[in-house]
């Protein structure tokens, strides 16, 4: 009868969950943007930020409400996952950069500047690089062009297209903002691993069963780059929450077939290790120890 009249107690139940998954949504979201499959390290610094305002907007502005749940938050964002790299990931993204309402304020810049001294040696050369961008200046910077990209292409395509005028902050901007920012492929790495290290291939020794893991890895990135081009940015307002990201499943790239020829390779191996110890014993040597 405790479970019945639980679930039959609207203010003291129902009311409650709701609450939880008004909260949490924003939280959510900004998982699902992390998680998904386009680099997403220029988003997370303003996904954190509308996160966060969303919360509020929940609670109409009550300090008293909203603020036990931000600083949960903060105590996490800022002890475990905040890094100089978000602030600069947020202050090169031109869909962010290049807005009216951008803010450049103390942490941003902070983690921008400590960002660009550890990753390049001509700092002079970077800052004047970094004063164009900032201003939209020059013949490409200031393009109609340039300026519709801002919103229609990746962050790393947008630098790769637009950024030759200023070689050093373009390198640093795609090595930052072609990042991943979850483990979602180190899982995928995993299952391939446990795919190719199977019973009929427990034998292979540690190098050769990573190399067989980068290789296929790889290649399955490439079929999926090849299959799914798209080059339009994240947009975090098109997020869907309820989306089937958390009970998607991912099927083996390579069956037993696929990957025979690894059976076919060990066989070789394993026979032409047989007929030199049948050499050794016919001539009456025993191999030397290593």
């Amino acid at each position: 009868m405790d479970v019945v009249d639980c679930i039959f107690d609207e203010l003291g139940f129902w009311i409650p969950c709701a609450e939880i998954v008004q909260v949490t949504e924003p939280l959510v979201v900004l998982l699902r943007v992390v998680d998904g499959e386009k680099p997403a390290m220029g988003y997370i610094y303003e996904g954190m930020d509308r996160a966060k305002e969303a919360i509020r907007s929940i609670y109409v502005g009550v300090e008293d409400k909203y603020r036990p749940i931000w600083d949960i938050i903060d105590r996490r964002w800022h002890n475990q996952l905040h890094r100089p790299i978000h602030a600069a990931a947020y202050y090169l993204n031109p869909s962010f950069c290049f807005r009216a309402d951008f803010k450049a304020d103390e942490e941003v810049l902070s983690g921008l500047y400590s960002v660009v001294q550890r990753m390049v040696t001509d700092t002079t050369a970077t800052l004047l690089e970094m004063d164009a961008f900032n201003n939209a200046s020059g013949a490409i910077f200031a393009s109609q062009l340039c300026k519709e990209g801002q919103t229609k292409l990746q962050p790393d395509r947008w630098w790769q297209m637009f950024g030759p005028s200023t070689p050093n902050l373009q390198k640093i901007a795609i090595r930052i903002l072609s990042q991943p920012c979850s483990a979602f492929g180190c899982e995928r790495n995993w299952s391939m691993f446990e795919h190719i290290h199977s019973k009929r291939r427990n034998r292979l020794s540690v190098e050769r069963l990573n190399d067989l893991v980068f290789v296929h890895y790889n290649l399955r990135l490439r079929t999926r780059q090849i299959l799914d081009d798209d080059s339009s940015p994240i947009t975090l307002e098109e997020v869907d929450p309820e989306s089937d990201w958390l009970t998607e499943s991912t099927d083996p790239v390579f069956t037993d077939e696929d990957l025979e020829w690894v059976d076919q390779a060990n066989r070789e191996a394993e026979a032409a290790t047989m007929a030199e110890e049948e050499d050794r014993a016919r001539s009456g040597t025993t191999p030397m120890a290593t």
